[in-house]
């Protein structure tokens, strides 16, 4: 965020228009400060999609295979 230069020559603003300028900045601060943003760990997040791939690969592959079987139970009766 800019920093507000009260001390700017050029500047139109009133007493009250400054005062607010100055709390609204303070309080974007305190927002900053209390929710910072942290970068998620994208070592983590890659371990976490693997071991979800090999589950899925592992349940798709049980699923494949009572299918088949059902199926060729199906076809002898």
């Amino acid at each position: 965020m800019k920093d507000y230069d009260s001390r700017n020559n050029h500047s139109t603003l009133d007493d009250e228009d400054e005062l607010t300028v100055k709390q609204v900045t303070d309080g974007l601060d305190k927002l900053d400060q209390w929710n910072s943003v942290s970068t998620p760990n994208l070592q983590w997040f890659q371990q976490h999609v693997e071991v979800e791939k090999k589950e899925y690969e592992k349940n798709n592959g049980k699923t494949s295979s009572c299918l088949s079987l059902l199926q060729s139970l199906c076809f002898q009766l």
